[in-house]
């Protein structure tokens, strides 16, 4: 396990000169996890009802647009955002979209054009995916309808198509409702009703949706920042929306902002972990080392690993001593 900060406060480093690298593979520890407790669809009740076997992978592909519609090509970028989400558990590990877009990239093919099935496949081989989402998605101005089919990589089988439609402002529903037929494929003994399961699901505004669909692609910091924020304000209780721009004014290095808004999401929401990781280590580039031990001690408190206690030994460590 890589640690995130150094052992000793004689080591410490610069702010901007913690390594990326070992957040990112920090983070991926992280969501693996804690996959279940970042899944808004899927609660406690229903996670302990998977089976308990040795977790897979599985990676959702953007859906490809077979729609004439003008205006909706953003929504084939959604669907791994949401079936992703729903999909999450202890036993099922889905592929993030940096990894994705990175595999993209090994592969020498661009992530935004259709390609062929064995082209997807060898992408999907590269991954060590057990399983891949393919589909695609129509609209005729009046019914939305999405399909999507689940490879299974180990047996080189493909399911029949999970077809899902209805009106287009149901978007969100529709992609939830098609992450449970997905869901009964990789786990036939899911004791959930899809009722129970789409009541799960957080009640997020389309456009609200839309920009932030439009955020995680954006190409620029600016942008990220500019639909998130737009997100934001359109769905102000959109913790996802928040985390990431959180996450963008992070990458900046405008960690004042930063910490103003991981510390927006609330203890009791799921992705409170991951924003108080980034709460403490935002708070310890700015040398506020009490607010970044506040983070971390609540993190260790709901993840106690040597990591995060080497973490919140480092920040207390930086604090200054009490008088005798």
């Amino acid at each position: 396990m890589v640690a995130i900060l150094p052992r000793h406060s004689s080591a410490l480093r610069p702010p901007y000169s913690l390594p990326r690298t070992a957040i990112i593979v920090w983070l991926r520890f992280l969501r693996r996890i804690l996959a279940f407790l970042l899944l808004p669809g899927l609660s406690f009740a229903v996670a302990q009802e998977l089976p308990r076997a040795t977790v897979q992978t599985l990676v959702v592909l953007p859906f490809e647009n077979v729609s004439d519609a003008p205006g909706i090509e953003w929504i084939g970028e959604s669907f791994p955002e949401v079936i992703g989400q729903r999909l999450a558990s202890p036993s099922l590990y889905v592929v993030p979209r940096q990894d994705r877009l990175y595999a993209f990239d090994r592969a020498g093919v661009p992530a935004n054009v259709h390609l062929s099935r064995a082209t997807l496949f060898r992408i999907a081989e590269q991954m060590d995916a057990d399983y891949a989402v393919l589909g695609e998605y129509n609209f005729d101005g009046r019914t939305f309808t999405a399909k999507a089919q689940l490879l299974d990589m180990k047996r080189l089988s493909l399911s029949p198509p999970q077809v899902e439609s209805g009106p287009l402002l149901d978007l969100i529903e529709i992609q939830s409702a098609l992450a449970w037929d997905l869901l009964r494929l990789t786990q036939p003994a899911l004791l959930t009703s899809k009722q129970q399961f789409l009541a799960a699901s957080p009640v997020i505004r389309l456009d609200a949706f839309e920009n932030y669909v439009r955020g995680v692609t954006a190409s620029s910091r600016a942008l990220r920042l500019k639909h998130f924020r737009e997100a934001v304000r359109l769905n102000p209780s959109y913790t996802h929306a928040i985390l990431e721009l959180a996450r963008a004014y992070y990458d900046g290095h405008d960690f004042e902002q930063a910490v103003s808004w991981f510390a927006r999401i609330p203890k009791t929401d799921p992705l409170a972990r991951e924003a108080s990781f980034y709460l403490g280590l935002s708070a310890y580039y700015l040398n506020d080392f009490a607010r970044a031990e506040d983070a971390f001690t609540f993190l260790a408190s709901q993840l106690p690993l040597t990591e995060v206690y080497n973490n919140l030994g480092v920040v207390a460590g930086r604090q200054p001593l009490p008088d005798c």
